[in-house]
């Protein structure tokens, strides 16, 4: 397997031979914001970030920001990109706006039937009932709901800082996967309150309950699992329920890196919420991001 690929649903001979083949990389602390003087209004599509169309050995996501990035070098346009480096430039899974689901065909190819659905611009997430292993609970509708406002928060040109995308602008992200000509970014950080303000009035207007598939086009409501304005709640899910299904009996190497990347979430976690952390795997270190610089 390509040394990019997750590690979820391997077992522990395979975990040993994919570490033994590949090593281990060490794992980087999230990078720090942008220093005073470097942030601000500034054209992204300039001559030190062309456009350039991917080759034959490149690789591509699902998720359109990351693959626009790519395609202008802000990431590695090889396409393998480290957490660090995505950072310093969030997540697809169920309910995209522009792909299909990954259990059907290549979640990285563009859906243009998907994508006439939602270019009125609409800002609900969408649901894969479909797929028999959809799971749109507390964790993911939270992902769901921030990927629906990331358009209209780091698509809008910053010279207009209005939150009114384009049509335009929406076809060059998610069609072409390039920065329109004269594209600005953003005059300041969109801070993570900014984002969860937003995410509560498209929640408030296009609401959801939390349920998964059991079988084909049989979603069965879940309305006890955390709600939205419940983010500790939804910190726990991912970390108690979510994680810990994805890798149930983690050993040595991918043990620790669960854990230190754990607790670089809970560090993220507590500079808005005052949550408890929790653990999947036993007691590690509580991080601090200013600790790790």
């Amino acid at each position: 397997m390509p040394v990019y690929e997750s590690l979820v649903g391997l077992g522990e001979r395979e975990v040993n031979e994919f570490i033994t083949r590949n090593s281990v990389a060490p794992i980087p602390n999230p990078p720090a914001p942008l220093a005073k003087g470097q942030d601000g209004l500034k054209l992204s599509h300039n001559a030190a970030h062309p456009f350039i169309i991917l080759g034959l050995d490149d690789l591509r996501g699902p998720c359109p920001a990351l693959n626009t990035l790519a395609n202008h070098g802000f990431l590695p346009r090889n396409g393998a990109a480290s957490s660090d480096q995505i950072v310093t430039a969030v997540m697809e899974g169920d309910t995209s706006m522009s792909r299909v689901d990954a259990f059907f065909v290549d979640p990285a190819a563009f859906n243009q039937t998907r994508f006439n659905d939602e270019i009125p611009l609409r800002p609900s997430p969408r649901l894969d009932q479909g797929q028999p292993e959809l799971d749109f609970t507390a964790s993911r509708i939270f992902s769901a709901y921030s990927e629906a406002v990331c358009p209209i928060a780091y698509f809008v040109d910053g010279c207009l800082n209005n939150r009114q995308l384009t049509q335009a602008a929406a076809r060059s992200f998610f069609v072409d996967q390039r920065l329109l000509a004269d594209f600005h970014r953003q005059p300041a950080p969109v801070t993570f309150d900014i984002i969860e303000s937003m995410i509560g009035q498209f929640f408030a207007k296009y609401p959801f309950t939390p349920g998964v598939n059991h079988g084909k086009n049989n979603y069965k409501l879940m309305p006890k699992t955390p709600a939205l304005s419940d983010f500790c709640g939804i910190y726990k899910d991912l970390v108690l329920r979510v994680i810990p299904a994805q890798y149930p009996k983690p050993k040595g190497q991918v043990k620790d890196a669960l854990k230190k990347n754990l607790g670089f979430l809970f560090a993220a976690v507590k500079e808005n919420h005052n949550c408890t952390q929790a653990f999947s795997y036993g007691r590690c270190l509580i991080m601090s991001l200013q600790d790790n610089q």
